[in-house]
């Protein structure tokens, strides 16, 4: 081949692969970094294995070093989703260890719970279904607040959850199928049924908290306030939360973001304190009945500008162009969010 032709071909070659270098350079990791709480307590985490489930527990903690180390972030459903979304996707898994690689927060696992208040306050907190369950930007802010935020992870709900055992276990296949299909009938029947399931959840998770707030020898040993608890849901998990909120006194405060399901959600009026915090396009019809039902100072509706409907979880620090929205836009949305969620609980779940 003539050396002319060659060496321009060389040159774009070259150049391509800086270019694909570069951008997956950008790209590792896939989030922007987490933003540290604004609370004034440290946050820590802890994992446990509950009736079966997987919980994720945020929590107060002293406050060492300011707060600033950081700690890597779901290490556990992390490894557990560089095996699985290969085969979700055309992208092979040392592609998606790489995207993956490095992401860490500022939830400490090695945290001591902090003594400075005889009780804490409890949110149970229920994810999307179907989706990968990244929840930790909004529940750290929650915790560094004087929150102990109780995440439960649905088996088999949700794109992967990591068992007790370390097994994996992935999606349903036929919720999997539906999505696949697009079958909003298929998926409806799953979503009622996970309803139901999901409420039981709530109703188990509290009952080992009181378990434990009874045992002396557990770290929650009188820690738990059982007369302060709050429910928080995104999508599905916002309309369970409703749906419990409405049927139970034990639920002192709820938030939906983004969540409603024809089936269990009714327009019926009641007096929790409960907000819904919507994405730009997330308010739908069916929900005006609840709204006109529950004119009160204490039941509010927000939209916010500009939000998605991941934005109410860790995809809002997507980076761009894999977000349809800017980091400066994406910023803005975060902290609206965040200081809704946080304003609410502190005025109806916080001892004043």
């Amino acid at each position: 081949m003539n050396k002319k032709i060659i060496a321009p071909i060389g040159i774009v070659l070259g150049l391509l692969l800086i270019v694909a270098f570069s951008f997956g350079w950008y790209l590792s990791p896939l989030l922007y970094p987490f933003p540290k709480p604004s609370g004034t307590f440290s946050v820590g985490e802890k994992r446990y294995h509950w009736n079966n489930l997987s919980i994720d527990v945020f929590y107060p903690a002293d406050n060492v070093g300011n707060g600033t180390r950081l700690y890597p972030y779901q290490s556990r459903k992390i490894e557990a989703l560089k095996k699985v979304l290969p085969s979700y996707s055309r992208i092979p898994r040392w592609m998606w260890s790489i995207l993956l690689h490095g992401l860490k927060s500022y939830a400490n696992p090695h945290a001591q719970l902090s003594l400075e208040k005889p009780r804490y306050p409890v949110i149970v907190y229920l994810p999307g279904i179907g989706g990968q369950d990244l929840h930790n930007v909004y529940l750290e802010e929650l915790a560094s607040h004087g929150y102990v935020v109780v995440a439960i992870e649905p088996p088999f709900d949700t794109f992967v959850t990591v068992a007790a055992d370390n097994k994996i276990l992935t999606l349903d296949a036929t919720l999997r199928s539906a999505a696949e299909r697009v079958d909003r009938k298929a998926i409806y029947e799953y979503r009622n049924n996970a309803h139901k399931r999901w409420f039981e959840y709530i109703e188990s998770v509290i009952k080992k908290m009181q378990h434990l707030d009874g045992d002396t020898t557990s770290l929650w040993y009188k820690k738990f306030d059982f007369d302060r608890i709050g429910i928080l849901g995104h999508s599905h998990g916002g309309a369970v939360a409703l749906d419990f909120c409405q049927k139970n006194d034990i639920c002192k405060v709820g938030i939906n973001m983004d969540g409603w399901t024809k089936t269990y959600n009714s327009s019926m009026s009641f007096t929790t304190p409960f907000m819904f915090l919507l994405s730009e396009h997330g308010e739908m019809p069916e929900m005006n009945n609840l709204f006109k039902n529950n004119q009160r100072s204490d039941f509010q509706k927000i939209v916010i500008k500009g939000a998605g409907h991941d934005s109410f979880t860790d995809m809002v620090l997507m980076k761009w162009p894999l977000s349809n929205i800017t980091r400066s836009t994406a910023e803005n949305v975060r902290n609206e969010i965040s200081n809704h969620i946080v304003r609410f609980f502190n005025n109806y779940l916080r001892e004043q």
